[in-house]
């Protein structure tokens, strides 16, 4: 139905559901939508130092700041998001990882974890080219997941001696996608 005037349209209670169908659009005026069209769960960690990564060791990156945590899923002691119950489904998730001094013939790579294993094409491995560089290490894209399930990003590197993930250059994000 074709409301006509100003003013504010109230569906429901507080703590009912409303349902919105498919094929529901929502028009560009400037109107604001709250509640449930949000992309949440969300959350964006980051580390507070920067953390040394031994030689040839798997490692989960420290990531102990929260930026955000819409729904307390991240642990900031275990490094892992959890995903909060009732709240499986698709998620965008991304990593940015900076590694210091990366050189000629040495490699490193990063790539997310659900449960204890690799998500498969999550990785990103890089390797050095003539002399010593700085590598940003990233991935970003969509997976399912169920409520319980914890993801986590791991590192490791073949350098030959400990090396620095710079804490001002990294970041571990996702959200809920809606819709979906």
């Amino acid at each position: 139905e074709t409301i006509t005037g100003s003013g504010t349209l109230t569906l429901g209670q507080s703590g009912e559901t409303i349902d919105i169908p498919s094929g529901v659009t929502f028009d560009s005026t400037g109107a604001t939508v709250t509640g449930a069209l949000t992309n949440t769960p969300a959350f964006k960690v980051t580390l507070s130092s920067n953390q040394t990564i031994a030689h040839d060791t798997l490692t989960r990156l420290a990531w102990d700041t929260e930026e955000y945590d819409t729904d307390n899923g991240f642990n900031t002691s275990t490094y892992q998001y959890t995903i909060p119950t009732g709240e499986g489904g698709k998620y965008f998730f991304e990593y940015h990882v900076f590694v210091d001094d990366l050189d000629d013939t040495d490699f490193a790579l990063a790539y997310i974890e659900t449960d204890g294993v690799q998500e498969v094409g999550t990785i990103d491995q890089r390797y050095g080219s003539s002399g010593t560089q700085n590598t940003p290490l990233s991935w970003s894209g969509v997976f399912t997941v169920t409520a319980g399930q914890t993801i986590e990003v791991v590192t490791k590197h073949g350098i030959g001696s400990n090396q620095e993930i710079r804490s001002n250059s990294s970041f571990f994000a996702g959200f809920k996608l809606i819709g979906l």
